[in-house]
């Protein structure tokens, strides 16, 4: 158990003295902040989390193709070594009677390093599972490697294979990561349809060091 708060799951060493309510406590306070540390070192996992809400989706896209923000993130306190990484979960319904596509873009700091345009997605008026991950991973606070992949299901509720990937892209980001910088997930439709929608409906945000 932490012997001090912003240790996370981190035992006490043989020399501390006996507090089982402190050290969960502070391991409470730890949970609190969603902030996880193993062993000494400090090095470990901090997460944003979003609850899944079916009824009432973050961000719904729909009868526009204007480009609309799904997630912003900010990375800030970057170091060396660090990886970052955003998965959006959600729903795409397309049941327009006629073939769809969407473009989907990730952004860091203003500037868009990945686009990727899904093929042409069936009418149907089951929803389909809808998953997009962008991964930043720091090789210096002026050099990063951002890696994104869109991924759709069949129309099913059931496990099945996906249909309509986006992509899986990797490109150089030159971002100065000296002072916070965003992280930006958008989509566009192709049409106007109002018959189709895209329902965010929850994401995480890790960052690894």
């Amino acid at each position: 158990m932490p012997t001090t708060p912003n240790y996370g799951l981190r035992y006490p060493a043989n020399t501390d003295s006996a507090d089982i309510q402190g050290h969960i406590a502070n391991l409470a306070t730890d949970l609190d902040n969603q902030l996880l540390y193993f062993n000494n070192s400090q090095q470990g996992i901090y997460t944003i989390k979003r609850d899944f809400d079916a009824t009432t989706p973050l961000v719904t896209v729909n009868a526009t193709t204007t480009e609309t923000t799904l997630v912003t993130v900010p990375i800030s306190g970057a170091q060396v070594g660090d990886s970052y990484k955003l998965t959006i979960f959600g729903t795409y319904q397309n049941n327009s009677a006629a073939n769809a596509t969407f473009t989907t873009r990730a952004k860091l700091g203003g500037t868009t390093y990945l686009t990727g345009a899904t093929a042409n997605i069936a009418t149907n008026a089951t929803r389909r599972a809808l998953l997009m991950t962008v991964m930043v991973v720091i090789e210096s606070l002026t050099v990063q490697h951002i890696f994104g992949s869109t991924v759709l299901g069949a129309a099913s509720t059931a496990l099945s294979q996906p249909i309509g990937i986006g992509g899986l892209g990797r490109q150089w980001s030159n971002q100065n990561l000296a002072t916070s910088k965003d992280l930006v997930v958008t989509q566009a439709h192709s049409n106007t349809n109002a018959n189709i929608t895209t329902a965010i409906h929850g994401y995480t945000f890790e960052r690894v060091w």
